[in-house]
């Protein structure tokens, strides 16, 4: 009875592994060689670390006390952060995902992001832009951004 139970446990993980690239094998047949399909986990990873990014760029930004070095570095990283987080999801031009929203929409959100993050380590630094980063995940999300 125990090898059985042994050997059907061996044999459900042993399929439970190789089905778990089927997905991805059925893609590369089923879509155009200029598809990228972004899969469920990639997306909700980027938008949690992007989520977090603006929520704590936020709360920098809105502390009452004057914006030191340190802050500053803090702010940049955050911006720094969404830009990387931002680039996987990234197609090439011309190409499509299964996102239409992130087709449509992320290259003004890159821009926004690099435009306050350069505008930031600028001499003097200009903080205007990184204040209004929130207001670029709209772009996708509409109004249910909180």
């Amino acid at each position: 009875m125990r090898k059985t139970v042994l050997a059907v446990m061996a044999l459900a993980s042993v399929w439970v592994g190789a089905c778990h690239t089927v997905p991805e094998q059925v893609r590369t047949v089923t879509y155009p060689p200029d598809f990228v399909y972004i899969t469920r986990q990639q997306l909700d990873f980027t938008m949690w670390q992007l989520a977090k990014d603006v929520r704590e760029l936020n709360e920098l930004m809105r502390a009452p006390d004057a914006i030191d070095a340190e802050r500053r570095a803090r702010i940049v990283a955050h911006l720094v952060a969404m830009e990387a987080a931002a680039e996987t999801l990234k197609v090439q031009p011309g190409w499509h995902s299964n996102q239409p929203a992130l087709d449509a929409n992320l290259g003004r959100f890159e821009t926004d992001i690099a435009q306050a993050r350069r505008a930031v380590e600028s001499e003097p630094p200009n903080y205007y832009l990184a204040g209004f980063v929130s207001g670029s995940c709209l772009y996708c999300h509409g109004g249910s951004v909180e």
